[in-house]
């Protein structure tokens, strides 16, 4: 296998080193699989980032002024997706540690053609319970537009994680791999996505990543399937969790009206 690896650090440099030690543990696991790790620089406040001690890869970083999370990711996928051929292109936050068996499992995945986005489980260590799947059928226009008043009166949005999303601890798993969208901290592109989409322009700070690579998928009948045997761990948000409440509703309100009208007109 062949991966390229995205990681968007934003102020968040130790954690980025305990993701960058994991996955060179779960490599030295791992037979036949080369990994390229393209780090998307978007701190604030810039430090060099020691490369020499992860010296068993190929590892470059990139610097670039806060472009949000796909904005900085879209730069460097844009580049190097014309130039290699990957099997598998991973965009992540840096707040993520990978499963030691990671690429094992990936490995074994069936090479479905119509797979286009593998979601793996994204265990979450603060709220006990897998993150993914994120969304497992497509929304309709009606649901959109309550996720959209939501995030225009924050207030509801409060209640909403005081309630409803309190309620995700207790999901049973589904019985079928095929779901609409996958959880936006690890995203595991097939080279099936990549030659259909060599150039992505995801015009939006933050959020909504999830609903527009769905949709992506949807609309050229690309299949997004579900393996909870490739695993990682979540150590939440670490630079979502530092945003003020305000802009943080205002970026998710920008997302949903632009997957409203570039997908739902």
């Amino acid at each position: 296998m062949k991966i390229l690896f995205i990681p968007v650090n934003y102020n968040s440099y130790n954690e980025l080193n305990d993701y960058l030690k994991s996955l060179c543990e779960a490599l030295s696991k791992s037979k036949n699989t080369q990994v390229t790790i393209c780090i998307a620089d978007n701190s604030c406040d810039k430090q060099e980032i020691d490369i020499e001690k992860f010296s068993s890869i190929n590892i470059c970083v990139e610097q670039f002024p806060n472009l949000g999370y796909f904005g900085a990711a879209l730069e460097i996928y844009n580049k190097q997706i014309k130039s290699s051929d990957f099997d598998y292109v991973i965009i992540s936050n840096v707040d993520i540690k990978l499963d030691i068996d990671f690429f094992d499992k990936l490995a074994l995945v069936n090479s479905n053609p119509q797979i286009g986005w593998i979601v793996p489980q994204i265990w979450s260590n603060e709220e006990q319970r897998d993150r993914n799947p994120k969304i497992i059928t497509r929304y309709s226009r009606r649901h959109l537009d309550i996720i959209k008043l939501m995030w225009q009166f924050p207030t509801l949005h409060k209640l909403y994680r005081q309630t409803l999303y309190k309620r995700k601890k207790h999901y049973i798993p589904i019985p079928s791999k095929n779901i609409y969208a996958g959880h936006g901290s690890l995203i595991i592109l097939t080279n099936n996505f990549t030659n259909i989409y060599p150039h992505l322009e995801y015009p939006v700070f933050l959020f909504g990543e999830e609903l527009f690579l769905a949709e992506l998928c949807h609309r050229v009948g690309l299949i997004v399937e579900y393996h909870p045997e490739i695993k990682v761990s979540d150590e939440e948000h670490i630079s979502t969790s530092k945003m003020d409440s305000k802009f943080y509703c205002k970026c998710n309100l920008n997302a949903v009206n632009y997957i409203l009208k570039e997908f739902y007109e």
